[in-house]
């Protein structure tokens, strides 16, 4: 074997141990993420809505029926945790159907775009 040939398995099993490594992170931040009995940002973000809504409810039941413009903002805040608990569970769902229809490469080249960004310590 020729030492060309050796560098390149040596390439060839690099990058897949790296390939291994970002899948396996990867799907750990889709349950993380995802997963609504461990927490994490969608858990947190349902919570915060859920919590805002109930405070509206709240709001709406005890407000002065005079007050039009804080009757409106309580609608507004229930409205928007409908919206939300909407929007997460649309992007879950089509999120994954999405995911089905890519390709080996777009499914690579988007985990590769996942861990860079977690790697990078700017933003």
């Amino acid at each position: 074997m020729s030492s060309e040939q050796a560098e390149a398995n040596r390439l060839h099993a690099t990058m897949m141990k790296n390939y291994e490594t970002d899948i396996r992170l990867s799907n750990d931040i889709l349950r993380s993420f995802v997963d609504l009995k461990a927490g994490g940002p969608i858990a947190y973000i349902l919570g915060c809505a859920a919590s805002e809504a109930a405070d509206a409810y709240l709001g709406l039941a005890t407000v002065d029926p005079a007050e039009a413009k804080t009757i409106l903002q309580l609608q507004s805040d229930i409205a928007r945790n409908r919206d939300i608990v909407r929007w997460i569970s649309k992007a879950i769902v089509e999120g994954k159907e999405a995911w089905t229809l890519k390709s080996f490469a777009e499914r690579e080249d988007i985990q590769s775009s996942i861990i860079d960004s977690i790697g990078d310590d700017s933003q």
